[in-house]
C-alpha cells in the first residue's frame, strides 16, 4: 500500500475494514469521492498526509483521532463526533472554490486544533466545548448556531474556548455565550458579536478592530495588552468592571465621540 514517492494511495473499499482492524493508521491516503465513509468507526485512527475528497460524511465517529497534514475539499460532516481530536496543519478550505466545509450536529466538545484552515468553514448547531485552537484561520467562519457551553447540572453550566493567535476576521459569533472564554493574540477584524455574552472573557495582546458588538455584553471583559479601535461603549448591553489600560482609554473615549484634551 506505500506510495510511490509523494503519490497519494487511492484507498479501495476492501482496504478500509483492513485497516481498521490492524493499526487504525491512514498515512499517503487518497479518500475518493466514490469510498463512502458513513457510520464508520474510526475513533483512534491517525490519518497523516491524506486527503478526503467525499463530498458529504454522514455519522461516522472521529472521536480521539489524530489528523496531520490533511486536505479536505469542501465537504459537509453531519452528526460526525470528533470529540477529543487533534488536528494539525489540516486545510478545509478549497482556494480553487473559495469554499470550506460545514459541519452540522457534530460533537466537538475538547477538539485541539493547531494550525488549521478553516476559512469560511460553517459550525452548524455544533457542541464546542473546550475547544482549544492555536494558530488556526477562521476567516469568515460561522459558529452562530452552535454552543461553547455545556450543562453539568440543571443549575450549572459551564462554557470555556480558547482562540491563541487565530485570525477570526469576519468570523460570526453572533448571539453565543462565550463567558470566559480566551482570545490571546488574535486577530479580531470587523468580528462579529452581535448579542454576544462575553463576560470575563478575555482579549490579551489582541487586535480588536472594527468588531460588531451591537447589544453585546462586555462584563468583566479583560482587553489588557490589546489594541482595540472602533469600540463603542454605547452600542453595548453592559460594559461594567471592563478592564482597559490607560492607554486604551483616549480611543474608547473617543470611539463615543467625545475629545480629550490634557489638563
Amino acid at each position: 500500500m506505500a506510495p510511490i514517492k509523494d503519490e497519494l494511495h487511492v484507498l479501495s473499499e476492501s482496504e478500509l475494514p483492513e485497516i481498521l482492524a490492524n493499526g487504525r493508521v491512514f498515512k499517503n491516503v487518497l479518500f475518493g469521492d466514490d469510498l463512502s465513509l458513513d457510520d464508520g468507526d474510526f475513533t483512534d485512527c491517525t490519518f497523516e498526509t491524506c486527503t478526503f475528497q467525499g463530498p458529504t460524511v454522514r455519522n461516522a465517529d472521529f472521536s480521539e483521532a489524530v489528523f496531520k497534514n490533511c486536505k479536505f475539499k469542501p465537504a459537509q460532516f453531519l452528526g460526525c463526533p470528533f470529540a477529543g481530536a487533534a488536528l494539525s496543519n489540516c486545510s478545509f478550505f478549497d482556494a480553487e472554490t473559495s469554499k470550506g466545509c460545514r459541519f452540522a450536529h457534530c460533537d466537538m466538545w475538547s477538539v485541539e486544533l493547531k494550525s488549521c484552515n478553516f476559512w469560511s468553514a460553517e459550525f452548524d448547531r455544533c457542541d464546542l466545548y473546550a475547544l482549544d485552537a492555536d494558530g488556526c484561520k477562521f476567516q469568515g467562519a460561522n459558529f452562530s448556531s452552535s454552543t461553547f457551553s455545556t450543562v453539568l447540572s440543571r443549575k450549572l453550566v459551564r462554557t470555556f474556548a480558547k482562540f491563541d493567535r487565530c485570525n477570526l476576521t469576519f468570523a460570526d459569533f453572533s448571539r453565543l455565550n462565550l463567558e470566559k472564554c480566551a482570545f490571546h493574540g488574535c486577530k479580531i477584524s470587523e468580528t462579529l458579536f452581535f448579542e454576544t455574552d462575553l463576560t470575563e472573557a478575555s482579549f490579551h495582546e489582541s487586535i480588536v478592530d472594527r468588531a460588531e458588538w451591537d447589544r453585546a455584553r462586555l462584563t468583566k471583559a479583560d482587553f489588557a495588552g490589546a489594541s482595540i479601535s472602533g469600540l463603542n461603549l454605547a452600542l453595548l448591553a453592559d460594559y461594567s468592571g471592563m478592564i482597559v489600560s490607560e492607554t486604551q482609554t483616549k480611543n474608547i473615549v473617543e470611539d463615543l465621540g467625545l475629545i480629550v484634551r490634557p489638563v
